[in-house]
């Protein structure tokens, strides 16, 4: 078939001439009759010397004369519009005189000149109206029209006609007739197997599917349908032709054919076309024009249509549907009444209950506010502002939940000791966040350790806080946060540097099956943005572009020859990863290996760049990955709660950043004006950036991270502060210092539902310590203040520190000692397969000296200490680790 429309009709007319072409009330015309009445109306316009370029409106009612003329217009190579009866005067000649119509073709076929030229487009096939109150129109080409429409499994469509003449409705019952060698149907509707309704009119005819039987082809246009009304109308007329088109021109339209097997009970995800973006305020656009709708990005990169923007609330970067999630509140949690509102950009639930006692959780509300009843106004919907003030004064009931949930002690009191219950310093963080957010003031990570029981807490807090994580998916181009663009940096002007990469290795033992377990890892990396993102620059600045579909790079290879343990086989496999810098700007930041060992064990191997992870990141993973293998194992899809989007934290980064340095800078300015100088021994200073890493484990006993803790906490601060403190003594004593200033980090998650998310948030802060010579109790307070006070400062970015601060550049600005406390292992199996953690470690590094405790099963740490070759000797790194195994055991009576 040929790209234009009255080509594509002479063809239709060629192969079969009698088929009927238009009809209207049982008459009608064929295809060979068309084009020869057609062919009149365009010599006609020849004759004015009419053609390419020109605009030609067509006056007539809905009749076959007015196909006739529609035909003839194209046959002449002009442009078409269609004038709709209905108009008033004044905007009949304002569209005449803004689309620059330079003839009028009437009823009769009589040709009225109007001017003489226009300046339309020749590949125009016509111009279809949007609504408004001063029509505007679209122009759409031959080419559009005729991709968009042709339908090569919907042959001779008898197509009812009853849009409003010029619309693009109009335009779409047209053309999907006559391009599939079908027939227009002006009435009776009885005449017609197709028809085209909105996806009101189609709820509407849902409720008796019956009344649609005898159709052929149903085409529903606008948001996607209800879940609920497609499957009712598909299986009471199993042989119905389901198409869901969107957008408001062919220049915007997407559709697809729908199937019961498609319907997944969400909203119908928009077919994949690269024309279709979600803007900055989630509305979708269709090639650059508007629809009004407000959609989100699923896990997979598929667009779904939430609703109307007059319909959702904005929370937040988000949008969310009220009046659905009302209608699951009370169908699923024994709610009578209940109205959601937005609050202080949290999502607000007011409610009743039947029998009168509040819901400690109701998913996906922030803000929980149960009262005996509702005002009239909020169930009326004009206005919130009696609940958002009883919101503000109302002492709720589900502060205690939150924090047991945080914690996950659920026996915790109000009165409990919150370090006795295994607060560690990133729940006092969100916890100290939680409460601010709900109140009368700030409350910080000191005051959290200073009270350290909730009821000595609460009086700050008025209402459960909601969410600051943004977990809308979103694949448009995006800015980089400061640490992804210090990794990226880094890259580019030292490719493969080890500190940038992570391997994590897990022994499985069980009935493993590989082509699952990659499928089920391909499920992961689509889950999460952080996995598919590759950084790019365009217009001298880098951005993230998220990848809709790209597979993870796997490889099967053999395990190697002699008798090793499992860690020498990890690191045996992956030596070469070390040495095999990613393209951050074409290829995926993870790698698969897997290693058959026995018929019943196995070794996968992941390799990220820390651009995409950062330790936290591990236990999500994990689970995804058990969901997703467990789910395919079974012949199923699996399907994930929403995550927060990681390329959007960028974005909320910078719209924060002022806030945040308002608060910390001054505070970092005044502690890091008198920070000592690193006494360690310097590294080689014509050597490479990295050395060779030297390694040493050292075994601190349960019973002494239990007494190191509680010293802690009598002190006021975490655990990390005990370790800090001894990790400066033993460095101070071991070369003569004084003073002494660690880095370590922070997690960064301070919301907790970015404990879902896969990515790197990490920040590192210093903790400068004097008098390390002390008494170790009084070192021992000191490091908690400190170590309390820089994680209540640990927000803004670390390299912004070093910006606003002019750090004088080094190996690491304030320090190059680090302590860091890692997480305890995950705890996770794939259904009947076991999973154990394998550390693989890393060949060389550029940090000078770093200790790291990582916690084991039975409660104590694995000391482990890492140093540069050409910093220090093996004996002299050794004996630091012993130092510092020393300088922890004086610290537990302290």
């Amino acid at each position: 078939m040929r790209d234009r429309l009255d080509l594509v009709v002479a063809e239709w007319a060629r192969r079969t001439p009698d088929a009927t072409a238009v009809l209207r009330d049982g008459i009608g015309i064929g295809y060979a009759e068309l084009v020869e009445r057609a062919e009149v109306v365009a010599t006609a316009l020849r004759h004015e010397g009419i053609g390419s370029g020109d605009v030609v409106a067509v006056a007539s009612d809905r009749s076959v004369e007015l196909v006739v003329a529609l035909l003839g217009c194209l046959r002449a190579e002009a442009t078409t519009i269609v004038l709709d009866p209905a108009w008033p005067s004044w905007c009949t000649e304002d569209v005449l005189d803004r689309a620059a119509v330079r003839a009028v073709v009437h009823d009769d076929a009589r040709v009225e000149v109007l001017r003489s030229r226009s300046d339309g487009s020749a590949d125009a096939a016509c111009l279809v109206f949007l609504p408004g109150a001063r029509p505007h129109g679209v122009a759409v080409s031959h080419q559009e029209l005729v991709a968009a429409l042709t339908d090569a499994e919907s042959l001779a469509p008898r197509f009812l006609q009853a849009a409003v003449p010029g619309s693009w409705d109009f335009t779409y019952e047209v053309w999907a007739a006559l391009l599939n060698g079908g027939c227009v149907v002006f009435g009776p509707p009885a005449d017609a197997d197709h028809i085209r309704l909105s996806t009101t009119q189609f709820h509407t005819l849902a409720d008796n599917p019956e009344s649609l039987q005898g159709l052929r082809g149903l085409v529903v246009a606008g948001a996607s349908p209800d879940s609920s009304a497609m499957l009712a109308v598909l299986r009471k007329n199993p042989k119905l032709r389901l198409r869901h088109v969107y957008g408001s021109a062919a220049t915007a339209l997407v559709s697809r054919v729908v199937r019961q097997q498609d319907i997944d009970g969400e909203s119908l995800p928009l077919v994949p076309d690269d024309r279709i973006v979600l803007g900055e305020d989630g509305e979708v656009t269709v090639a650059a024009v508007a629809t009004g709708d407000i959609g989100r990005a699923d896990e997979h990169g598929m667009i779904r249509v939430l609703g109307r923007r007059d319909d959702l609330l904005r929370i937040g970067d988000r949008w969310v549907d009220p009046h659905r999630i009302e209608t699951v509140l009370k169908a699923e949690h024994r709610i009578a009444e209940c109205v959601v509102f937005p609050a202080d950009d949290a999502l607000a639930c007011a409610y009743t209950t039947h029998d009168g006692q509040p819901r400690p959780e109701l998913p996906g509300i922030s803000l929980h506010l149960h009262l005996p009843s509702l005002p009239a106004e909020a169930t009326l919907r004009v206005s919130y502002s009696s609940l958002v003030e009883k919101l503000r004064t109302h002492e709720p009931d589900s502060l205690l939940a939150e924090v047991r949930s945080l914690l996950g002690v659920t026996a915790l009191t109000p009165d409990d000791d919150l370090l006795d219950a295994g607060m560690t310093s990133l729940d006092a963080m969100r916890l100290a966040t939680v409460l601010s957010v709900r109140g009368r003031g700030k409350v910080t990570v000191a005051d959290i350790y200073r009270e350290r029981r909730l009821s000595a807490l609460a009086d700050a807090a008025t209402a459960a806080p909601g969410s600051v994580a943004p977990v809308v998916h979103d694949t448009r181009d995006r800015p980089l946060a400061h640490a992804q663009k210090r990794f990226l940096f880094a890259e580019a002007y030292a490719p493969g540097s080890a500190d940038n990469l992570v391997i994590e290795a897990y022994e499985l033992t069980g009935p493993l099956r590989p082509d699952v377990l990659r499928t089920a890892l391909g499920d992961v990396v689509a889950r999460h943005e952080a996995l598919r993102t590759v950084y790019v620059w365009e217009r001298g600045q880098p951005i993230q572009r998220v990848l809709a579909d790209k597979a993870v790079p796997w490889t099967d290879v053999p395990p190697p020859k002699g008798r090793l343990s499992v860690r020498e086989i990890a690191e045996r496999i992956t030596a070469d990863l070390w040495d095999t810098p990613f393209r951050l700007d074409r290829e995926l930041p993870i790698r698969a290996r897997l290693c058959r060992l026995a018929p019943d064990r196995a070794l996968l191997c992941l390799q990220f760049h820390h651009i995409a992870f950062d330790g936290s990141s591990e236990l999500p993973l994990l689970e995804d990955l058990r969901h997703a293998y467990v789910a395919r194992a079974e012949g199923r899809v699996p399907r994930f709660p929403p995550a927060p989007g990681y390329p959007l934290l960028g974005r909320q980064e910078a719209r924060d950043l002022a806030s945040w340095s308002a608060d910390d800078i001054p505070y970092w300015r005044e502690t890091l004006a008198c920070c000592p100088p690193s006494c360690l021994p310097p590294a080689d200073k014509g050597g490479d950036a990295e050395a060779t890493a030297h390694e040493t484990v050292r075994r601190l006993e349960a019973t002494t991270v239990r007494r190191l803790e509680a010293a802690a906490a009598r002190c006021g601060g975490p655990a990390l502060a005990a370790l800090s403190a001894g990790t400066a003594m033993a460095v101070a004593r071991r070369f003569g210092a004084d003073d002494v200033c660690v880095g370590t980090l922070t997690a960064g998650r301070f919301d907790p539902a970015m404990d879902q998310l896969v990515g790197y948030l990490v920040n590192p802060f210093a903790v400068p310590l004097h008098g390390l010579r002390r008494e170790a109790g009084t070192v021992l307070a000191a490091a908690a203040r400190q170590v309390v006070d820089g994680l209540e400062h640990a927000r803004t970015p670390f390299d912004e520190v070093v910006r606003e601060l002019r750090a004088e550049r080094g190996a690491h600005p304030w320090f190059e000692a680090w302590v860091v406390l890692q997480h305890p292992p995950p705890a996770v199996s794939f259904g009947p397969i076991a999973l154990r953690p394998v550390r693989v470690r890393p060949p060389r590094t550029s940090r000078s000296w770093m200790v790291e405790a990582f916690p084991v099963a039975d409660g104590g740490w694995d000391l482990v200490t890492t140093w540069r070759a050409d910093v220090m000797t093996c004996e002299t790194g050794a004996a630091l680790a012993d130092d510092v195994a020393a300088a922890l055991a004086e610290l537990v009576d302290a």
